[in-house]
């Protein structure tokens, strides 16, 4: 799998945790406020690949 994003990154958390350790990281609390600012937020980030060059 060729990570390319934030969301993809996320799976592949989900795939490798156990799940109790997933949804404590994953989590957020009360009205999960912050945790939707914080997923917004980097949602505007783009992820550049680089591939091999000059080889």
């Amino acid at each position: 799998m060729i990570i390319s994003s934030g969301n993809d990154y996320r799976a592949a958390a989900q795939r490798r945790l156990p799940p109790f350790l997933f949804h404590y990281i994953d989590g957020g609390a009360y009205s999960e406020y912050t945790l939707k600012r914080n997923v917004q937020d980097l949602s505007e980030i783009a992820l550049r690949q680089r591939v091999l060059n000059d080889m």
